[in-house]
């Protein structure tokens, strides 16, 4: 959406680009879910839960990249909502439900890998990335259940 102000100049409104970026990714999860599983039904996150997913779990990045440390996730992300392009989000265990604890951001080729391989590769393949995100999810698991009763 775009505003005119009243010197006839054009302002692009931030909260429409910024949820078009999170859209795409939205997007992609839902047609990566049809694809991989047949149906987009599984998919138990909405437009908001993408946007916290991507910009406070996996800060605009891939979770290989931030698991290497915030110099390389720093340097590989250059502006949140530009560095999105290459990017995707995908089941960290491909068993469990497609829900805000279980989604992690991966280049596309990392993802290729990952659900090809399944989760089991990817812990042998990069063990300390590995460990990286289980620790990320955890807490994130955590902080989703907190106040709830069992």
């Amino acid at each position: 959406m775009t505003l005119a102000s009243s010197s006839g100049r054009l302002w692009i409104n931030l909260r429409s680009a910024r949820f078009g970026q999170v859209g795409v990714l939205f997007e992609r999860l839902k047609d990566h879910e049809e694809i991989t599983y047949g149906t987009n039904a599984g998919v138990k996150v909405d437009l908001d839960e993408v946007e916290y997913s991507v910009r406070n779990v996996w800060c605009g990045c891939s979770a290989f990249t931030l698991a290497k440390g915030p110099h390389a996730a720093a340097k590989a992300n250059k502006g949140l909502w530009r560095s999105t392009r290459n990017l995707t989000l995908v089941r960290w265990d491909e068993e469990a439900d497609c829900d805000l604890g279980n989604l992690v951001l991966l280049r596309y080729d990392e993802a290729e890998e990952h659900v090809e391989g399944g989760q089991q590769s990817t812990r042998s393949k990069h063990p300390e990335a590995a460990a990286f995100i289980d620790q990320r999810l955890d807490v994130l698991k955590a902080f989703l259940h907190c106040g709830t009763t069992h």
